[in-house]
Parts: structure tokens; C-alpha cells; sequence
């Protein structure tokens, strides 16, 4: 609450935006794991296609199915989660 208290709208954010951890977590958590689904419908357009991107650690794979939708899933491995 400080740093957002403190920073001067028309400039640069402070650097601890850019560095803390816990700052980096909440922008993981509050915006890229809620939202966070990037790229064009013209990547995916037949059935089977698909492309791959990482938010952090979590791998997000978006695919278009048999019925024409596109679908995101996370890419999880059971055996080794």
C-alpha cells in the first residue's frame, strides 16, 4: 500500500515493483493466472491445433477441438506432480 501511496502519477513505478516477490506473486495470482490467456483464434484454426505458453511455472495450452471451440487447458503431469 505504501509504494502505491508514494508513486507520482506521469511517472516510472517504483523499482520494488519490479523486484519483491510478493509483489510479482500477486501480480501472478491476481492478474496472469486470472486472465492471462494470450494469442489469436488464427493460431488455432483447424481441429488439433494448438500453441503452448508459461505464466511463471504453469504451462497453458490452447487447443481448438472437434467442435470448432478453443479450449485452455494447464499442462499438468499427474505422475509427477
Amino acid at each position: 500500500m505504501r509504494l502505491i501511496s508514494e508513486h507520482k502519477p506521469g511517472y516510472a513505478l517504483q523499482r520494488e515493483f519490479q523486484t519483491d516477490p510478493g509483489i510479482y506473486q500477486l501480480d501472478l495470482d491476481r492478474i496472469w493466472r486470472a486472465a492471462a490467456l494470450r494469442g489469436h483464434t488464427c493460431q488455432v484454426k483447424q481441429p488439433g491445433d494448438y500453441f503452448v505458453f508459461d505464466v511463471d511455472t504453469d504451462s497453458i495450452i490452447l487447443i481448438r477441438g472437434d467442435d470448432e471451440r478453443i479450449h485452455a487447458l494447464h499442462n499438468t503431469c499427474r505422475h509427477r506432480a
